[in-house]
């Protein structure tokens, strides 16, 4: 999807958000510190939102910041997300740690380690149950 097609989406959410609570766009454009010529641009896709100003927007109009994308369809690119794994914090500074050993001399030694650790464990955990 194109950027106009996105920037027009979201000011459609903007005003439909603004409209069905019943709030002007002086009122909105107050709470936002600009015109309401500027909301009216927003509304129409003429200009972008920025992400403080959606944010803004999001808290005076009592709506997540995920409300002005609903319109748009799942995002259908390639890109590797960043943690594809869905890993915790913990988990990544885990992995950060390991990544300097040497595969082919300290992995093995580690899978061992780590196996009867988790053994250990998850049997600990099994007499507190």
């Amino acid at each position: 999807m194109d950027e106009k097609t996105i920037t027009a989406r979201v000011g459609a959410q903007l005003k439909s958000l603004r409209t069905l609570r019943g709030i002007s766009q002086l009122k909105l454009a107050e709470a936002l510190e600009v015109t309401f010529q500027q909301v009216q641009k927003y509304e129409n896709g003429t200009n972008r939102l920025t992400a403080t100003k959606l944010y803004r927007a999001a808290h005076f109009l009592n709506a997540p910041p995920s409300a002005f994308f609903e319109t748009l369809p799942a995002s259908t690119t390639t890109q590797t997300p960043a943690n594809p794994l869905s890993l915790t914090p913990e988990e990544i500074r885990f992995l950060k740690m390991i990544r300097p050993l040497d595969p082919a001399q300290d992995y093995p030694i580690l899978h061992t380690t780590l196996s009867a650790l988790t053994a250990a464990l998850m049997e600990n955990r099994k007499k507190s149950a």
